[in-house]
């Protein structure tokens, strides 16, 4: 927990606290700044996400001026062993977490997908177009130089295998697959409707969340849960849903395909079988 987390703010207009190099590709994201990383640092509680965050919305909904979401970089540190991210979108004011992980966990999900999104054809074809969008981003920011000697292409083939590597970049919002239509995580349809505006579900969210109370903009009294140099208020940041994401059955078995696919390439032909 980041209880008492004090920061130091900058006014820079770039990011030397941000490990990644890459340019944001995301449709109405201008780049981060110092002053935005401490702020995802003091929203979150966590360092890692700064790592890789790379652009905020070009315009913030916030009463108080702060990034209320951000694009990330599917490679951050471009190495063997650095982490990879399905997801290009990272929700993280505070006051908009805990309110769609309410919604989640009162099972909005798949409620929605039965209430709206199996009878609504139109809904279907958009959050496919929101897919492939974010298809089509995830390609462009790899194919980038990083002033790095590793290749993005062998790197995620190297931790994900063929399979996995092919599905990695054709996922869509959230690392979906490109043909679902099914929901998957709220908070990353919400964080692209703050950078783009006319995403169906994230606005669809939006409604429900203001039918709720609940304000786009924050409250008057938000501002130092996102405030790095507020050291006078002390804070819970909420838990991250994918704290556990190594021990779910997904993960489990992509190790696995990507062990027999290991396993496969050390196979001798039948050439070289005396």
């Amino acid at each position: 927990m980041a209880q008492g987390l004090s920061l130091e703010t900058t006014t820079s207009s770039s990011s030397s606290t941000s490990c990644s190099l890459r340019p944001t590709q995301f449709p109405n994201s201008i780049p981060v700044s110092d002053a935005d990383i401490a702020t995802l640092i003091r929203q979150t509680g966590q360092v890692n996400p700064s790592k890789a965050a790379i652009g905020i919305p070009s315009c913030t909904n916030c009463r108080h001026g702060f990034p209320q979401a951000f694009a990330m970089d599917p490679l951050p540190s471009n190495t063997k062993k650095g982490r990879i991210n399905s997801g290009l979108l990272k929700l993280t004011c505070p006051l908009l977490v805990q309110a769609v992980d309410a919604l989640e966990d009162e099972g909005t999900i798949p409620l929605w997908n039965d209430r709206y999104v199996k009878q609504d054809q139109v809904l279907q074809e958009d959050i496919q177009q929101t897919h492939a969008l974010h298809a089509q981003v995830r390609q462009k920011l790899l194919q980038q130089p990083k002033q790095q000697p590793d290749d993005n292409s062998d790197i995620i083939r190297q931790k994900l295998g063929e399979r996995g590597a092919e599905a990695f970049l054709r996922a869509g919002v959230a690392g979906s697959s490109p043909e679902s239509t099914d929901l998957k995580c709220l908070h990353a349809w919400l964080a692209d409707a703050l950078f783009r505006t006319n995403n169906k579900v994230g606005n669809l969210i939006q409604r429900e969340l203001q039918a709720r109370g609940v304000s786009m903009t924050g409250t008057d009294d938000c501002r130092a849960y996102c405030d790095p140099s507020n050291i006078s208020t002390t804070f819970s940041p909420p838990k991250p849903r994918n704290k556990q994401r190594l021990r779910t059955g997904k993960e489990l078995r992509r190790r696995k395909r990507r062990k027999q696919e290991l396993l496969q390439q050390q196979q001798p032909g039948e050439e070289d079988v005396l």
